[in-house]
């Protein structure tokens, strides 16, 4: 019996101890599974045997987000997560131009924010500079897809597009049966659940829309658009500033905490696919306080790729 049991007992963990040797990858492997996720990542395809073999696939990071492959994906990426309407062609499709012919143009990444606030017209394989411009809102495909229908022309619709894609402002619409109706007398009183979005917020949409050009809803159609002056009153207070104009506008919502915090958001979902969570949140505000400092997008991709769960994780 006393046999049997030292027989049993060092055999038994030995068995167990090649069962784990057995089921930890190798450093080798590890490199290889790390860098197919690079690849996936940041270019979208799987790696090559060459790329595999590269013994520490951290350090071709830099080389890799400076990549037309990288500035392709990333650039397709933030066109769909911004562009709902998307078109056909790169030309229908402004804030992918805007990213590869301006945000990237000639691998010099721009700030961040100046693909709202920048001063350029985009053109099919580049853009030109116009200093009255606010990045791809000032864009004209861009503005005929999101117009809105508002019956005196004012652009609800543009002006929660321009809030949702530079700060993530995500609102539900209600219906008129809920309301009690929508039209623009209906949105002003004070006993309509309309009036807190749309006059009494810090991002009110109507006053938003006052200071936008009015769509002509006699002259244009689904394929024109024929604006007319933005009716005012201007100095709207919007966010606590004073804005009469979208260029005023876009340099508002830039200066907000909020402004940050989706530029960290999207470069999150971008690596990881899916919305950060509690366990995420010390990387995550890590980010935010970088991205405040250096202002381009790609260091917050950066941040999350080269973080320990990155290579860890089994999203992205």
């Amino acid at each position: 019996m006393i046999t049997i049991k030292r027989l049993i007992g060092p055999l038994g963990r030995l068995a167990v101890s090649a069962t784990l040797l057995s089921a930890a990858p190798s450093f080798a492997e590890t490199a290889m599974q790390c860098s197919q996720k690079l690849h996936s990542t940041l270019y979208g395809r799987s790696a090559t045997a060459q790329e595999l073999n590269i013994a520490d696939p951290m350090s071709t990071v830099d080389a890799m987000m400076s990549n037309d492959e990288f500035i392709e994906k990333f650039s397709m990426y933030v066109n769909a997560h911004m562009n709902w309407l998307p078109g056909d062609g790169k030309r229908n499709n402004p804030v992918y131009m805007a990213m590869k012919f301006y945000i990237f143009k000639d691998n010099q990444e721009k700030p961040w924010k100046e693909l709202f606030t920048g001063g350029y017209d985009l053109y099919d394989n580049g853009y030109n500079p116009r200093a009255e411009n606010s990045g791809y809102f000032s864009d004209r495909n861009w503005k005929k897809v999101y117009k809105g229908n508002e019956e005196f022309g004012y652009k609800l619709r543009t002006a929660y597009l321009i809030l949702n894609n530079q700060i993530g402002l995500n609102l539900e619409a209600l219906t008129v049966n809920s309301t009690g109706g929508s039209g623009r007398n209906a949105r002003q009183d004070p006993n309509n659940v309309c009036v807190a979005c749309h006059f009494n917020s810090d991002f009110a949409l109507d006053r938003i829309a006052q200071i936008l050009p009015l769509v002509d809803r006699q002259s244009s159609d689904a394929q024109n658009l024929i604006e007319i002056a933005a009716p005012g009153p201007f100095n709207q207070q919007i966010y606590g500033q004073p804005v009469s104009n979208l260029k005023e506008l876009t340099e508002v919502l830039a200066s907000l905490d909020s402004f940050n915090t989706n530029a960290c958001n999207i470069a999150f979902q971008f690596v990881f696919g899916r919305e950060h969570r509690g366990a995420d949140k010390a990387l995550f505000e890590q980010c935010i306080e970088e991205f405040k400092n250096d202002g381009h997008i790609t260091a917050s991709v950066k941040h999350f790729v080269e973080s320990d769960i990155f290579c860890k994780s089994e999203e992205g």
